[in-house]
């Protein structure tokens, strides 16, 4: 019984420094479209971090892209051809978004719904929206555009 103790102790222990949706800020994002947009591909994350996937969603819109939350720009530029901004919004959880060429450099604040910059051609046409929690966990973007979840009493 108090091996079992220690175990269970331990596992909370640890499960409490993981960043995890809580370390996430609870507040609804905006569409970073400016408008509620379709979804052309879907979130698929990878069943290992280093396999192939979809670590984001692909989204219709146009050429105006717009910081869904505030936060401060993380890295602004080209990577691999591609033109990336992406935003920390807190201490755990960035987004990206590409390919979207932006005038706006690492460090600056952006407010939500502030003008990040303009879609670029390629990607098939869409926008690709990602989120990042940690330093390697990938998420779904989607699920900050409705805000927490909060069950009632019944």
């Amino acid at each position: 019984m108090k091996k079992l103790f220690c175990v269970c102790t331990c596992l909370v222990f640890a499960l409490s420094r993981c960043p995890t949706s809580s370390a996430v800020p609870h507040y609804r994002f905006l569409w970073p479209c400016g408008y509620k947009s379709r979804v052309v591909r879907s979130f698929a994350p990878p069943a290992k971090k280093w396999l192939a996937g979809h670590r984001g969603v692909d989204l219709a819109c146009g050429r105006k892209i717009f910081a869904p939350a505030a936060g401060t720009v993380y890295f602004s530029g080209n990577i691999a051809g591609k033109y990336v901004i992406s935003i920390k919004h807190s201490e755990y959880l960035r987004t990206t978004y590409e390919p979207v060429r932006s005038d706006l450099k690492k460090g600056q604040s952006v407010k939500k719904g502030q003008f990040i910059g303009t879609l670029m051609p390629g990607h098939h046409d869409a926008l690709h929206w990602g989120a990042l929690v940690g330093r390697d966990r990938y998420i779904n973007p989607l699920q900050f555009l409705f805000g927490p979840i909060r069950l009632k009493p019944l």
